[in-house]
């Protein structure tokens, strides 16, 4: 499957919004990075800045793996398999991390990214989503 989202590839910058389930929200600082990993890999990294809040960063490296056409797998020590897919635009996959799952949808279009996400709990334990909008850097 060469060219795994091969028009996609690249850093990104932006900002994005979170909204919980009680009514607060914040904005934050993105920079993504979305690069090849032999012919059928992929790394998506990713850094958020909470610039309203007094929370660490979040920084993460998610090495995907297409398994078939459309189908990506991935592994994060301390966690169980994650799962997404991927089209020539798009990328979805759901994270498993510890009492809550987290999804996330990335669509690529105009020289941009479009990132749309939530989990069950955030660190207050209550359900959050999240929008991005980062443009190529």
């Amino acid at each position: 499957m060469p060219g795994l989202l091969e028009e996609a590839q690249g850093r990104y910058s932006g900002t994005g919004r979170w909204a919980d389930g009680k009514g607060d929200s914040h904005a934050y600082t993105v920079e993504l990075e979305l690069a090849p990993e032999g012919e059928l890999g992929l790394w998506l990294r990713f850094r958020h800045v909470f610039v309203e809040e007094k929370t660490p960063d979040v920084v993460m490296e998610i090495p995907m793996q297409a398994t078939a056409p459309g189908i990506l797998t991935f592994e994060i020590q301390g966690m169980p398999q994650g799962l997404g897919y991927y089209t020539q635009s798009a990328l979805h996959f759901t994270l498993p991390v510890p009492n809550a799952t987290v999804e996330a949808t990335h669509l690529f279009e105009n020289g941009g990214c479009h990132v749309l996400g939530s989990s069950q709990k955030n660190a207050l334990g209550r359900y959050v989503m999240w929008e991005e909008r980062l443009r190529r850097a």
